[in-house]
């Protein structure tokens, strides 16, 4: 038992000496550091440029621009009167001495086509291939419609058989494109 009583116990003073705790510590630790930190930042690094880089809303959600490829005898398109930004669009076309005809196509998440009619006057139709409501107003027809999750309308002055045509000739723009072509005129 006086072996066991004479080996001197280590104390906290002579194991943390000024040359051995600077360098044992960080060794330590250094690998539970370094590994989830580069983990971590890998993936969600990658993604964020392309998002940012690109305004238009990606998936099922994302929105379309849309331009007719031919309007209803009489009317042009009144660019003062129209725009477009990343949430909503709104193409004003009418005839260019202000005749009684006009249309407005609209869409996105913050464009006055997500306001449905009333009930009383839509009827179901068939729109883009897509189920949608026509309103009549006695003074024309205003289409509704959603693709790819987001509403799209056209409130306007003209028969049925023109709001429908209209309709089908949009084609999609992404948004500087749609830009282009309302600055050319």
């Amino acid at each position: 038992m006086q072996t066991a009583a004479s080996t001197p116990v280590p104390t906290i003073a002579s194991i943390q000496t000024p040359t051995a705790a600077p360098t044992a510590i960080p060794i330590a630790t250094a690998p539970a550091t370094v590994q989830p930190t580069a983990v971590a930042t890998a993936p969600t690094s990658a993604p964020q440029p392309t998002v940012e880089a690109n305004p238009t809303p990606q998936g099922s959600t994302a929105f379309k621009y849309f331009w007719p490829t031919s309007l209803p005898a009489g009317l042009v398109i009144q660019p003062d009167q129209s725009s477009a930004d990343e949430r909503a669009f709104s193409l004003e076309i009418a005839a260019p001495d202000g005749g009684q005809f006009s249309a407005t196509i609209m869409g996105g998440p913050a464009s006055q086509a997500l306001q449905p009619p009333p009930a009383a006057g839509s009827k179901s139709i068939t729109i883009r291939g897509q189920q949608g409501l026509a309103f009549s107003t006695g003074a024309g027809v205003s289409l509704f419609w959603q693709e790819g999750g987001q509403q799209y309308a056209i409130r306007s002055s003209l028969g049925q058989e023109d709001a429908l045509a209209l309709a089908e000739s949009l084609e999609s723009l992404d948004l500087t494109t749609w830009k282009g072509r309302l600055a050319a005129g």
